[in-house]
Parts: structure tokens; sequence; C-alpha cells
């Protein structure tokens, strides 16, 4: 047998015969792939089986039989087509995009180009503003210098002005201030215009020096203003109608803000009382501060002291009706003063009395033994002989000694019955 695939002269037992050319073929040669799927198949699907150069004619149409190829088969091929179409239509439009990107790349290179030469430009520009800037901030620098010199020559010269004012006016031998208050001048803190906190110490010990004598408020404020050099000072110290009030609304209005001020009150008037604050420190610091700042009313001050004790100051309260002003406040003050004096006598007496130690030593008796070298224990009674008890002699014996002792204590006991029947 000859295999019409493969041309071999062998005789293979896996030989398959075509059913149209009658074609002997290798199972192995054939799309079968070998005698397996053969053997698998029936008689009749053998019978009518088909070698694959014979399959593939009888899908074209057969004149002599007049069949038509399959619908499928048909598509297939239309499809194939389009498919072919599309192919040559996208292999087109590649070189298209290919010639276009070539372009976009000698674009590229003409744009890297330009940007080397504008990056140069725009170094140079940056380091001609750096050098303007420089420049700009040494001349801020010499102008800034400069007028912090006329500043201080201005204040120098509104200080003189100041002092030029006191000696020339009426009040020049207002200058001569008692010494108690010229001691006073120098604890004066610093004020500090952006500084609210050293604003509210300064208004407190100027308080302090108007309630010390208000007739010379005039000369210690223009007396500070030309001590502290502050140029808000010196143009209120050269004001005819000077006082503490005006002076501490003014300096409140220029140097605080809404907000600071609002601080200031809930920390120093809306405060509650410290645990170890005595209630006379409290009432006179809560209406010292609201006299500083002219917050509230008389009555507001009066309710929020009452609200803001502690309650150990609260427990101490007898009163029939609520204090309402300071005058009634003031009472308050005073009766709760006294319970607090009493209260902390007490409480000295108590301790004094728990600290109180009784004095241990020897006695004089003993003191006096020990000055003479002899040693005692602490509360030993010493001893003390008894010269009238009979003595032991060496040059008699126990026996005449011991009858010696016994008729002595005879004697005794009759001598003490003698005197119990006298009696």
């Amino acid at each position: 047998m000859e295999c019409a695939r493969c041309k071999s002269t062998d005789q293979p037992p896996d030989d398959v015969t075509c059913s149209i050319c009658q074609s002997r073929f290798h199972a192995a040669c054939t799309r079968l792939e070998g005698i397996e799927k053969w053997t698998r198949q029936s008689k009749d699907k053998r019978a009518v089986w088909k070698c694959d150069d014979c399959l593939g004619q009888s899908l074209t149409r057969d004149p002599a039989v007049g069949k038509d190829p399959p619908v499928w088969y048909m598509q297939l091929i239309d499809d194939l087509k389009n498919i072919t179409d599309e192919l040559g239509t996208l292999r087109e439009g590649q070189a298209c995009l290919q010639t276009d990107l070539d372009q976009v790349v000698i674009d590229m290179e003409g744009i890297k180009s330009s940007s080397t030469t504008r990056q140069t430009v725009s170094d140079d520009i940056i380091t001609s503003l750096k050098t303007e800037n420089d420049n700009l901030r040494r001349q801020y620098d010499q102008l800034a210098r400069e007028m912090n010199k006329i500043k201080s020559h201005i204040a120098t010269q509104q200080s003189s002005s100041i002092n030029q004012s006191l000696i020339g006016s009426d009040d020049a031998l207002a200058d001569k201030l008692p010494a108690y208050i010229e001691n006073e001048l120098y604890k004066v803190p610093k004020l500090y215009t952006e500084n609210p906190w050293s604003l509210i110490k300064f208004l407190d010990k100027l308080f302090n020096l108007n309630e010390m004598n208000s007739v010379f408020f005039k000369q210690i404020f223009r007396r500070i203003a030309t001590y502290q050099q502050n140029s808000i000072l010196h143009r209120l110290a050269s004001e005819q109608d000077l006082n503490f009030k005006k002076v501490a609304d003014e300096l409140m209005e220029e140097l605080t803000t809404p907000q600071t001020k609002l601080n200031l009150v809930q920390e120093k008037i809306l405060r509650s009382q410290n645990y170890l604050e005595n209630f006379r420190t409290y009432v006179d610091d809560v209406i010292k501060f609201n006299r500083i700042l002219s917050q509230y009313s008389e009555q507001d001050v009066v309710k929020s002291i009452l609200q803001g004790t502690n309650s150990n100051t609260r427990a101490k309260f007898h009163f029939s009706t609520r204090p309402k002003n300071f005058a009634e406040l003031q009472i308050l003050v005073a009766e709760v003063e006294k319970l607090e004096l009493n209260e902390n006598l007490h409480k000295s007496k108590t301790q004094s009395r728990k600290q109180f130690i009784p004095p241990t030593g020897p006695s004089q008796t003993q003191v006096e033994h020990v000055e003479d070298g002899r040693k005692i224990r602490p509360n030993h009674r010493p001893y003390q002989p008894n010269f009238s008890a009979p003595r032991f002699d060496k040059t008699k014996s126990v026996t005449e000694q011991k009858q010696q002792k016994g008729a002595t204590s005879v004697q005794q006991r009759h001598r003490s019955r003698e005197l119990f029947h006298v009696g």
C-alpha cells in the first residue's frame, strides 16, 4: 500500500480509506492524528469518511451535484474579507502615525533647544532680581536705623520740653514730692506698648500711688513719663486736666483690643476667691481693678464678689439682706475678718499645744550628783545613808554583831511603843 500523503509503501496497521477518492492514508498523516479516533468511529462514519482534500472540495459548490456551500461558510468568508480590508486601513493609519511621530520628535528637539536658551535667560533674570533684593534690604536696614535715631531724638526733645513746662508752670513746686512717694516711684514697672499685661501692672502701681495722695497725681505721672521715656506717656503728661481715670481710659483705649480687655476683665474682676486668700484682700483687689478698667457698676461688682467667694468665706456669712453697695459690703468684710481672726487664733493655740513637749531630764538632786561625778540612771532615786542604823564592826565576831543588831531593833520597837502610848 502507498500512502497518498507521505507516499510511503509500508504496510502500516493504521491505514484509512477515503470514501470519495478511494485513496488510502496513514491515520497519523490525516486530521485523525492516530488510529484511536478511527477505531472509536462507527461503521457508518467510516463508510462516509473523507480525506482532507476531498473535504475541502466538498465545501465549494459542485455544479455536477448542484449544491450551494453552507451559509455560515459564506459569512465566514465575508468576515475574513472585511478583516483584511480593516488590516489594510490600519496599516495605512500606522504609516501616517509614524510620520507624525517623527515630526513630533523633530519638534521636541527644537523645543529643548529653545528651553535651554530660555533657562539661561531666566537664570540671568533671577540673579539680577536677587541682587536688587539685597540692595533693597540694605537700604531698608539703613532707613530703620535712621528711624530709630529720629525716634530717640524726638523722645529726648519731648522729655526736655516736659521738664521745661514743669519748671515754668505754676505747679513747679510740686516736683518736691513727699519721701514716701519718691521711694515708690522707682518701683513702677516699665510700660511696654505691645504687652497688655505690662499695662495692667503699670496701672495697678499707678492706682496705688494715686490712693496714697491724689493731690500729687499730676506730678507723679509726669515724673514717671520722664523716667520711662515713653511717647504715649509724654503726650498724656503734657495735658492740663490730668487724673487717674482719664489716664487709665486712654491707655486702655490705645494699647488694648476688645478681646484683650475682655480677658483682663475675666482674670482680674470676674475671678473667684483663692483658697488661701482672705476675704478683705479679695474684695479690695476686685474693686481696685474695676476702677482701673471702668467696667461694671457698683451693684454688679458686689454681686460678682458674693458669687466668687470660696466655701470657707461663704460659711461665715450671717446677714438677713444681701449687700447691694460698697458700704454694706465693707460691713460684711469687717464681720468676716473678725471671724477669720478668731479662727486663726484658735488654730495657733491648738498648734502650740500640740507642739509643746514637757521638759525631761535629771532632777536637781540628780544634777548635783552628776556634777559630783557620780553615775546615775534617769529617774533613779539617789542613795541616802542612814547614820542611825547600826554598823558592822570588823573587830567583833559575827555573833556579837547579830546580838548587838537584835538589841538595837528591840530598843527601837520599845521606843516606838512609848511614842504611840504618849500620843
